[in-house]
């Protein structure tokens, strides 16, 4: 082990790190006028002394997240999402339980407390994406990822702007507003549609590539990367970033943030569509003659179980969502879908339409829950995604709607959010018991024997897929904080 893969090392990496995070942090809070509230721990009333202690305490937890990610070799994407869920845990561990202890009461655990210190769990979003930004510029070799070919950023640049239009034309129109980078909403001196997609499609795109140099891994992980990228482009630009160049105040309050809800679910779909532009366009490219390679056998499995693991798995996730959200009015919605009223008609479409997702599950994450776990986190990754794109979106927009994108109307939706993850969850459970049942899982990597390229791709899954779940996690977490109450 090289002296730069010590503990010690990795310790006073991640401090700096931590160090650039908290005046990420601490700046935001400068803004929100909440920085002397930071001193509270030593019962400081002087804002200097808030700040050394705000700086104090995120260099010590920069600390920790430097020996957290020493474990972790992957893209900086993968750095930044275990970033993001290592700022939410302590936002959960600091100002909700540790700081209520320490002031002699009980850890502030309540709904309605979350929601006053809703802007806490922002800025430590931030902190986290930063100090993992940071983390992943200090300890640039850690990763063993070389720096990406002049190709890749030409492609993730096109997929930037590719998304920007794609999402412009099929949702922008519905919703009146600026194309889907949602958190451009109108207002006087902003840029217009097509002047955002040239302006910040490239920069969004080359963010992503930049972040996720890696190819390997299947669709199934650029859909999860997607959004995850969403949700960071949400914090990071759309609510911090944006506001501040345009001059305006920020406003990370829970009632000003559910105001702009819209803003949440453009930036996922934004994500995804530029992860599986992404994707599309570099599977285009290897046609090409000179980026031709040999390829490898054919794995176990590979032919029809997918498809029909996806099937019966689609069926199985599809009977218990009926049983999860029975009572909310989603056979009706189904039934509407085909013009019936008929809670039976409604039934077919619901079951028809989870068959349908179960198979194109099948299809984007063969071969890539290796774990229960694993399995576990993608179905839900897989059922957010789809509350997002099918009942937010495409459903309303099927029956002549506008995406139900606004706090109320996703409020309204909640119930399908929780029958979409019981879904998900049978979902992703059920794929991973047949395909271990019919043994066409690969068998883990051999490290005595020179690993391949489905090798490192199966590494490298095993590797993104903790911090990606991890965010995924606070995504949903995120959700009832956010839209109790809307109205």
């Amino acid at each position: 082990m090289s002296p730069r893969d010590t503990a010690g090392h990795a310790a006073v990496t991640g401090a700096v790190a931590g160090l650039v995070g908290g005046l990420a942090f601490g700046a935001a809070m400068l803004q929100l006028d909440a920085l002397p509230s930071m001193g509270l721990l030593l019962l400081a009333g002087t804002p200097v002394l808030a700040f050394a202690v705000h700086m104090l305490i995120a260099a010590l937890v920069g600390s920790g997240f430097g020996l957290l990610a020493r474990w972790f070799r992957s893209d900086p994407g993968e750095t930044v999402s275990l970033g993001l869920a290592y700022g939410a845990l302590w936002w959960y561990l600091g100002p909700l339980t540790l700081l209520p202890l320490l002031l002699a009461t009980r850890p502030a655990w309540e709904l309605t407390v979350a929601q006053q210190q809703f802007p806490g769990l922002l800025g430590h979003l931030l902190y986290g994406a930063v100090t993992g930004l940071a983390l992943s510029v200090l300890r640039p070799r850690a990763s063993k990822v070389s720096r990406p070919a002049r190709g890749s950023l030409l492609r993730g640049m096109a997929a930037g702007v590719l998304g920007v239009i794609v999402v412009m034309l099929t949702v922008g129109t519905r919703l009146g507003l600026p194309p889907a980078l949602a958190g451009l909403m109108p207002g006087p001196g902003r840029p217009a549609p097509l002047l955002a997609a040239v302006l910040l499609g490239p920069l969004i795109g080359l963010g992503y590539t930049l972040l996720y140099r890696r190819s390997s891994g299947g669709a199934g992980l650029a859909l999860v990367r997607g959004q995850v990228y969403g949700f960071l482009l949400w914090v990071v630009g759309g609510l911090t970033v944006m506001p501040l160049l345009e001059g305006e105040p920020l406003t990370w309050t829970a009632v000003a943030v559910r105001a702009d809800f819209v803003a949440l679910p453009g930036f996922v779909v934004l994500g995804v569509a530029v992860a599986l532009l992404h994707r599309v366009l570099g599977g285009l490219a290897s046609l090409l003659p000179a980026n031709q390679t040999p390829q490898e056998p054919a794995r176990v499995g590979s032919g029809g179980l997918p498809a029909a693991a996806g099937l019966t798995a689609g069926a199985v996730g599809g009977l218990l969502f009926t049983i999860a959200a029975a009572g909310t009015g989603f056979i009706g919605a189904a039934a509407r879908l085909v013009g019936s009223d008929s809670p039976a008609a409604g039934f077919a479409v619901h079951l028809l339409i989870s068959i349908v997702l179960g198979v194109s599950y099948g299809k984007l994450f063969r071969h890539q829950s290796r774990t229960l776990g694993i399995a576990l986190g993608w179905g839900l990754s897989y059922g957010f995604f789809w509350w997002v794109a099918g009942a937010l979106t495409l459903q309303p927009m099927l029956l002549g709607g506008r995406p139900h994108w606004t706090a109320p109307a996703a409020s309204a939706s909640f119930a399908f959010l929780i029958g979409h993850l019981v879904y998900g969850t049978a979902l992703g459970v059920t794929f991973y018991l047949l395909e271990r049942r019919f043994g066409t899982l690969p068998p883990p990597p051999d490290p005595a024997h020179e690993a391949g390229p489905a090798a490192l791709s199966d590494e490298h899954v095993l590797a993104a897929a903790p911090p990606l779940l991890a965010v995924m996690i606070v995504m949903i977490v995120t959700m009832p904080i956010l839209l109790s109450g809307a109205a």
